[in-house]
């Protein structure tokens, strides 16, 4: 991917928008589907689904916008861009959520405090991904010396070999979270292969624990150079 020279307003404006609004509403749509198609009718069950995926959205989006940014654009300095992103990110997750809260089967102090909680540790972990990441891609420049010099070399920042690592270890965490997501739902309605239920709920529980296993196989990877 060519890369090219972008002010502080594109490099802030690319990231929140990317992690804060567009990841996460690709996320809804899946999560409202898998709490229609799971007939989700529980209260506990749908804040958890809720919760789960907003997490990995959003910290599956940052990481996303990161490595984007790192092949699509050069930047003076990357470190300048820290603050207003965090400040922007707030803003857009307090957003989200204020639907989340809107579409609570039971709204109440505990679903209510549950989220807060969620969104406030979804707030820091963008702030310490986006800093550790811009912090990365300033040292990186710094090494070059000139930016225009690794222009010239054609080489890209980040190779697929430096990225296999951490898509092995999605696509694993993703199988083995499916698995043991599938087997706990199994173990607690105790149908067997027959559910009187039906598979919905065991499918959601899967999707659920199969998202979180991605997610910590994705951030577990071996640090980039």
């Amino acid at each position: 991917m060519h890369k090219k020279r972008r002010s502080t307003f594109w490099v802030v404006s690319t990231h929140v928008l990317t992690t804060g609004l567009a990841i996460p509403a690709i996320a809804a749509l899946a999560t409202a589907a898998m709490i229609w198609y799971g007939d989700v009718r529980d209260s506990s069950s749908d804040l958890s689904i809720r919760a789960a995926c907003a997490v990995v959205a959003y910290v599956t989006g940052t990481y996303y916008s990161l490595s984007y940014l790192r092949g699509a654009a050069e930047h003076e300095q990357w470190t300048a861009c820290t603050r207003p992103a965090i400040i922007c990110f707030a803003f857009l997750a307090v957003i989200g959520f204020a639907w989340n809260v809107t579409q609570l089967q039971d709204r109440n102090a505990f679903s209510i405090g549950v989220l807060t909680i969620c969104y406030s540790l979804i707030i820091v972990a963008f702030g310490w991904i986006t800093a550790i990441g811009f912090a990365q891609l300033s040292h990186e420049i710094t090494q070059t010396g000139d930016m225009q010099k690794s222009h010239g070399t054609g080489e890209p920042t980040v190779t697929w070999a430096a990225r296999f690592p951490r898509l092995l270890g999605g696509c694993v965490g993703l199988a083995a979270g499916a698995a043991i997501g599938l087997g706990i739902a199994i173990y607690f309605d105790r149908g067997g292969w027959a559910p009187q239920n039906g598979w919905h709920t065991r499918l959601v529980t899967a999707v659920v624990v199969g998202g979180i296993g991605a997610l910590l196989g994705l951030i577990s990877g071996p640090a980039r150079r």
